[in-house]
C-alpha cells in the first residue's frame, strides 16, 4: 500500500467497472455503488494525478513510444470520462493524458511503419483509436486525434503491410495469424471519414469499453464522408523501416506469387534479430516460406535472456549463419538499403546485412538482394553475396511451418496450406541441406522447421541464389 500504480489491466478495468456504474448506478445498492466510486477514484483518478505531476515517479507509459502507452492511456480516459468529476479536475487530466499520447505516435516510422508487429499495431493502435472516438465525443468534435499527418499514416499500417487476403507477415512478437479485428478498422475509418457515418457492429466478442465506443460512435452522422474502396497496390514500401511488400497487381492475375521482406534492424519494439527476414505467399492463400512467429511469453521473453529463444533469435529466421554466429541484437544493427527500383513488373532491392553481423570479423561484403518477379506466375530470388578477408563457414535457412522435400542436388520442395514452392539453389561453391526443428512454444500451431543450405568448407567469396516459384 505504498504506492498504487496502473498498467495495462488496472487501467481497462477501471474503464470497464466505470462504464458499469455510470449504466448502473440507479440500479445498484447504493453502498455498492458508493463503494465501486471509491475505488475508481483510489486506483485510477488519483494515482494518475499525482504520476502527470511528478515526472520523476511517474509511470513509464506515460513516456514510451509503444503500445503500452496507448492502452493505458485509453482504459485511464475512458474510466475518467463516466465518473462524476468537477470540469477543471476532470479537463486538468484529460489535457496531461493527450499530451502524452502523443508519444505513441512517436513509435511509428514517419512513413507509419509498426516495428512492433501487426498484432501489437491492433492492440496499440485499437486503444488509440478508442482513446480518439472517445475524445472526439466528449470535446464535440473540438478534440479530434485521428486528423493528425502521423495518425493517419499509422492507421493506414494495415492496408499497406497485407500481403493479401488478409494474410499478413509476422513481424516482431507476432503470431502468424495476427489480422486487425474488423471494429478497430470500422472505428478508423469511421474517425478519418473513410466510412458514411453508419452504424459500427457491435460484436459480443467486445468488452463494455469497445461496446459504448462503437454505440457513441454509430450514433454520429458525418455528413461529408463517402464510402471508398480500398485499392490495393502492386507493392508497399516502407523506406524508413527497409520493409518492402509485393504483390501481383493489376494485370498479373496469373502471377502467384506474393512476398514481403525486411531490413530494418534488431533494435526495434517487440524485436525479433530477423533483418534480411522474408515471406513467400502462393495463390494468395498460403506461405509455404514464412516468418513463423513469436513465442509463447514467458519471463524469459522480457529479460537479458531474450534471445535463448530460437524463434526470437535469428536462428528461427530465414538468414544466414556465418562462422557459426547469429546476428547481434540492439543498437548499431541497421541495415542499410543500397538499391530500391521498381519497373512495374520487377521489383528489386538490396540490402547492406554487415551491421547485424557485427559479431564476426572480416567481413567485407555482405548484401542481399531480392527480386519480385511479376512476369507470367512470378518469381522470388533472394541472392547473398559475402566476401570475408579469410575463409569462413556460411549457412543459409529456409524457415517453414509446413513439409519439404529435398529433389536432385540442388532443389526443395516446401508445402504447406495446400502449396506448393519450389525453391532451387544455385552456389558457387558445394553445399549439403540440412534440417531441424525448432523446439520453442510458439504462439500458434505446428513445429518451424529451419532448412539449412550450408557450405562444406569455408569460403571467401560466396554468392548464393534461392529462385522460388510455384509448384503444382
Amino acid at each position: 500500500g505504498k504506492r498504487i500504480s496502473i498498467d495495462l489491466v488496472s487501467s481497462n478495468v477501471g474503464a470497464q467497472l466505470s462504464a458499469a456504474l455510470y449504466l448502473l448506478k440507479d440500479k445498484m445498492n447504493p453502498s455498492a455503488a458508493a463503494e465501486l466510486r471509491e475505488n475508481l477514484l483510489r486506483r485510477i483518478v488519483d494515482p494518475i494525478e499525482k504520476l502527470l505531476a511528478d515526472k520523476k515517479r511517474r509511470n513509464h507509459w506515460l513516456d514510451t513510444l509503444n503500445n503500452w502507452n496507448s492502452v493505458c492511456i485509453a482504459g485511464v480516459v475512458c474510466t475518467i470520462l463516466p465518473l462524476d468529476l468537477p470540469a477543471e479536475r476532470r479537463w486538468k487530466i484529460l489535457d496531461g493524458l493527450i499530451e502524452c499520447s502523443d508519444n505513441f505516435l512517436k513509435g511509428f516510422d514517419p512513413d507509419g511503419y509498426c516495428s512492433e508487429g501487426m498484432g501489437y499495431w491492433d492492440y496499440g493502435f485499437g486503444h488509440y483509436l478508442i482513446l480518439s472516438a472517445a475524445l472526439r465525443g466528449v470535446s464535440g468534435g473540438k478534440i479530434d486525434l485521428m486528423t493528425q499527418p502521423r495518425a493517419i499514416r499509422a492507421g493506414e499500417f494495415p492496408g499497406r503491410i497485407e500481403i493479401l487476403n488478409n494474410v499478413y507477415p509476422a513481424f516482431a512478437d507476432c503470431s502468424t495469424s495476427a489480422k486487425p479485428y474488423p471494429f478497430h478498422l470500422a472505428l478508423r475509418d469511421w474517425l478519418t471519414g473513410k466510412s458514411g457515418g453508419g452504424r459500427i457492429e457491435v460484436l459480443p466478442t467486445m468488452n463494455m469499453m469497445q461496446m459504448l465506443t462503437a454505440i457513441s460512435a454509430s450514433g454520429e452522422k458525418n455528413s461529408d464522408v463517402t464510402e471508398k474502396k480500398p485499392e490495393k497496390p502492386a507493392f508497399s514500401v516502407f523506406k524508413s523501416s527497409g520493409v518492402v511488400v509485393g504483390r501481383p497487381g493489376e494485370g498479373n492475375e496469373k502471377c502467384r506469387l506474393a512476398v514481403a521482406f525486411k531490413g530494418g534492424s534488431n533494435n526495434e519494439f517487440h524485436n525479433h534479430n530477423d533483418v534480411g527476414s522474408y515471406v513467400v505467399l502462393v495463390d494468395g492463400t498460403a506461405a509455404p516460406v514464412q516468418d513463423v512467429g513469436g513465442e509463447i511469453y514467458t519471463a524469459r521473453t522480457f529479460s537479458s535472456r531474450r534471445y535463448e529463444s530460437n524463434l526470437l533469435n535469428s536462428f528461427g529466421h530465414s538468414v544466414p549463419l556465418i562462422d557459426g554466429k547469429m546476428q547481434q541484437e540492439g543498437k548499431n544493427t541497421q541495415c542499410r538499403m543500397l538499391d530500391f527500383s521498381n519497373q512495374g513488373k520487377l521489383l528489386r532491392a538490396a540490402f547492406d546485412l554487415r551491421n547485424a553481423y557485427r559479431g564476426v570479423s572480416g567481413i567485407k561484403k555482405l548484401v542481399r538482394t531480392f527480386v519480385y518477379d511479376r512476369t507470367g506466375e512470378g518469381m522470388f530470388t533472394v541472392t547473398d553475396e559475402a566476401e570475408f578477408s579469410t575463409p569462413q563457414k556460411y549457412e543459409n535457412a529456409i524457415m517453414t511451418l509446413g513439409d519439404f522435400t529435398i529433389e536432385g542436388k540442388n532443389k526443395l520442395i516446401f508445402s504447406f496450406g495446400g502449396k506448393k514452392l519450389a525453391v532451387e539453389v544455385e552456389c558457387n561453391e558445394p553445399f549439403e541441406i540440412t534440417s531441424a526443428v525448432i523446439n520453442e512454444a510458439r504462439s500458434g500451431a505446428g513445429k518451424p522447421c529451419r532448412v539449412a543450405i550450408k557450405l562444406k568448407q569455408p569460403a571467401e567469396k560466396i554468392r548464393m541464389t534461392l529462385k522460388m516459384v510455384a509448384q503444382e
